[in-house]
């Protein structure tokens, strides 16, 4: 076969492939939520290259998570799991921000907080408001720290590109909850502190089960949930 007959299958195979939009481009990221798993993802971030922004209500926060990472990584230094210029670069992607309209620039933001008064509804109409219309929330800190009637309008207006979250209100979520049948809203089983894989499979059947008894009978439930545990094994 020749190298033009190679080519043209390999573009046969995987279509019309088109260019990124820009606006697909992720070059600056919004941390809410400066604790462990702020810190964590923070650090991840900024060594794939991308530049980061740490949000915090207060100073000491801040200061404290700032010497927490900075400990972590000396840790790793001094194990030779990382170089002081990995550091130095990492450290110099990170920003530290008190305004919450840091967002503005972000095309993503990830949410880590805990709810409190101060942070139940949080994000919501006003901080969405400021925000790239292409960016992506995702939260998984708690599920009303998001005003979620205010998210679903500014998914289906398009003031957002799309909303990811493992956490809401209960779980499962009311059947009235604004985000179940919005569009771009991306939902996933809060389910990663399991350490066991029989748990892990107990969560997910009974996650099945509480919504599948929404729309069918008990008797055909059981029969279909034994039929694929059936086929699993």
């Amino acid at each position: 076969m020749s190298e033009n007959n190679e080519i043209n299958n390999l573009q046969d195979l995987l279509g019309d492939l088109s260019q990124p939009d820009e606006g697909d481009k992720i070059e600056f990221i919004a941390v809410i939520g400066a604790g462990v798993m702020g810190q964590g993802i923070a650090r991840t971030i900024s060594a794939a290259g991308i530049d980061v922004v740490m949000i915090e209500k207060k100073e000491e926060r801040i200061e404290e998570a700032l010497q927490n990472l900075t400990n972590n990584m000396e840790h790793e230094i001094s194990r030779w799991a990382m170089t002081k210029s990995e550091m130095k670069s990492i450290m110099s992607r990170i920003k530290w921000s008190l305004d919450m309209n840091q967002v503005k620039d972000a095309d993503f933001v990830s949410l880590h907080t805990p709810l409190t008064d101060s942070t139940r509804g949080m994000m919501n109409k006003d901080v969405f408001a400021v925000m790239k219309k292409h960016a992506v929330i995702i939260n998984t800190g708690r599920g009303d720290c998001v005003d979620a009637d205010d998210m679903a309008a500014a998914l289906e207006n398009g003031d957002l590109k799309a909303y990811g979250t493992d956490v809401w209100p209960s779980d499962p979520p009311p059947e009235n909850y604004p985000l179940l049948k919005t569009p771009n809203v991306f939902m996933l089983p809060h389910i990663t502190a399991s350490i066991s894989p029989g748990d892990i499979l107990f969560r997910q059947i009974s996650g099945i089960k509480r919504l599948l008894r929404r729309v069918l009978p008990e008797s055909v439930l059981s029969v279909a949930l034994s039929a694929a545990i059936f086929c699993r094994e």
